[in-house]
């Protein structure tokens, strides 16, 4: 294990090993360059030395295009840049040697200073960016099984004990347009930068190897203790792992670079989520409750009033809340007309005439102007009828008419409790009885 001395607010740390192959060939170098403190892992690949020549060419030629840069030049292009010139370079030593035609390498390196990280990739090494022991930024390796995970084919777990793990499709060597990812990220004080190749990373599961970090609070201790178990468990499967190599750097400052993201955001946002989708479900639960209760429901059918009928109406509301109920109607007192009570003489003289009697029979002169009928239109005389007999009693003394007048003054209560009694019927019209003028005397 080497350390990295450096004068950017960082520490770091590098081992590489064999592993259980005849020959390392990783690659891992670092160096201090106008543009900030350059570290770099490559994987090397290739029949016989041409794999770790190939490493080896990638590294120098990325750490000389870098170190050339002026420190005003613009940081991520200079790293694109970089990688590229590698590629070039190892196409012009494949050109001048046939023997060393297919080597080829992968590329990792991360360019530091205070104002922010600038990583760099290609093929299948990996640079992880770990805060309070978390993943907080990883790359993208450019393999066929993880090609197969970005398609959901996958999960990377299978693809990290796949049989075809080690098929690339990027790579310095195998194309001369080559493509590198390069991003440019701030970091805070206490983030860890973790470069390393496949024989680190396939070893154990991502999570398992944050947990061996996790448990070791010094960078050194970190580095040596996952090498150290990536190796032992390589020798206990066999002693045929890959080469491994591990370099970190761990960050003594906050970047210039603010960090825009907010790690808080997707919680809540996945929170709140959930929260709609329990509201959705809840309001669809109440509406079929609420349906099933109206259904239950017995229709009301209104009562139809017939047409002849009046359609009955509430009164409007009082200001106190109470309904004004509709005032009784008041019956019209109706008076009858009192029969007369005739007197024992005038019932006499009534029988003595037939039956009618006029003014003349009291000794009163009749107003002749007054009482003369108006004229009338001719009409047929009526027939006269014959007189009925009267009965026994019309030929009784005039003192027997007493009695009956005292029994009359007695049964006249009677009448009126009746008449109040009784239900009030309109009085029935009746025309004044007609009236003959007697001779002149």
């Amino acid at each position: 294990m080497i350390a990295i001395n450096t004068s950017q607010p960082c520490i770091g740390f590098a081992d590489t090993r064999q592993g259980g192959r005849a020959e390392n060939q990783d690659t891992c170098a670092y160096s201090e360059t106008p543009l900030g403190l350059l570290v770099t892992v490559c994987d090397g690949m290739g029949g016989g030395p041409s794999g770790k020549l190939a490493s080896t060419i990638a590294a120098s030629n990325i750490i000389a295009t870098l170190t050339a840069c002026q420190s005003g030049d613009d940081r991520v292009e200079a790293l694109r840049r970089a990688v590229i010139n590698a590629n070039i370079a190892l196409y012009q030593a494949m050109e001048a040697d046939p023997s060393v035609r297919g080597m080829g390498t992968t590329v990792t390196a991360l360019l530091l200073n205070s104002h922010s990280a600038v990583v760099a990739h290609v093929g299948d090494s990996r640079v992880y960016q770990l805060r309070k022991g978390k993943k907080h930024f990883r790359t993208f390796d450019h393999s066929m099984v993880f090609q197969m995970v970005k398609n959901g084919s996958m999960t990377e777990e299978q693809a990290r004990v796949s049989a075809n793990s080690n098929i690339i499709l990027r790579a310095l060597g195998h194309a001369p347009d080559l493509q590198v990812d390069v991003t440019e990220l701030p970091y805070k004080k206490g983030d860890r930068f973790m470069l390393c190749s496949d024989g680190i990373w396939g070893m154990f599961p991502e999570q398992e190897i944050l947990r061996i970090l996790a448990r070791n609070p010094g960078l050194g201790e970190a580095v040596e203790s996952l090498v150290v178990k990536v190796d032992a468990a390589g020798v206990a499967e066999g002693n045929h792992h890959d080469n491994l190599t591990l370099a970190m750097v761990e960050t003594t400052a906050d970047s210039e670079l603010r960090d825009t993201s907010k790690p808080w955001l997707k919680p809540l946002l996945m929170g709140l989520g959930v929260l709609l989708v329990l509201s959705i479900l809840a309001n669809v639960y109440f509406l079929a409750m609420n349906s099933g209760k109206d259904k239950d429901k017995p229709e009301l059918v209104q009562e139809q009033q017939p047409a002849d009928q009046p359609v009955k109406t509430l009164a409007d509301p009082s200001v106190d809340g109470k309904v004004a109920q509709p005032e009784e109607a008041k019956p019209v007192e109706q008076t009858k007309e009192k029969p007369a009570v005739e007197t024992p003489k005038e019932e006499a003289t009534k029988k003595a005439t037939g039956g009618e009697l006029n003014a003349s029979h009291f000794g009163i002169k009749p107003d002749v102007k007054k009482d003369a009928p108006k004229p009338v239109a001719k009409k047929e005389p009526a027939k006269a009828q014959p007189a009925k007999a009267q009965p026994a009693k019309a030929q009784q003394p005039a003192q027997s008419a007493a009695p009956k007048q005292e029994a009359a003054k007695q049964e006249a209560p009677k009448q009126e409790a009746a008449k109040t009694e009784a239900p009030k019927q309109e009085a029935p019209k009746t025309e004044a009885p007609k009236q003959t003028t007697p001779p002149a005397e």
